[in-house]
């Protein structure tokens, strides 16, 4: 089922299919909404990861705002966050391209990341 579509991205749920990266629509990486925790807050995450081959093109970004959009526009939420790697600099501008700014610097068990976000205007 078919989630979004930009000007060059079909986003939808991941199937085994994918795991082939079947020839009729290659699979470049993941986007989606994640919750999560943050110091005691319930969170929602644009979270997106893109394959090496295709950085560079803006396709993070053109998928992370479409998420965005979906998310304040259909889901209702009014706050989105990033957790992003220190030193992610592609990450963080992603993120500020979706108008977000970086807030702390947070560590989980896994170690440390930078918080972005972003409150629906």
């Amino acid at each position: 089922m078919n989630i979004l579509e930009t000007e060059r991205l079909l986003l939808r749920h991941l199937t085994p299919d994918d795991l082939d990266n079947k020839a009729s629509g290659q699979f470049i990486g993941r986007c989606g909404l994640l919750p999560w925790q943050i110091d005691g807050v319930d969170e929602v995450e644009v979270a997106y990861t893109i394959a090496k081959a295709f950085w560079g093109q803006g396709l993070a970004t053109e998928a992370a705002l479409a998420i965005r959009d979906y998310a304040f526009a259909s889901l209702g939420l009014t706050r989105l966050v990033c957790l992003i790697d220190d030193g992610n600099l592609a990450s963080a501008r992603v993120a500020e391209k979706m108008g977000m700014a970086f807030e702390k610097a947070c560590e989980d068990e896994i170690g440390p990341f930078l918080l972005y976000g972003v409150v629906k205007e």
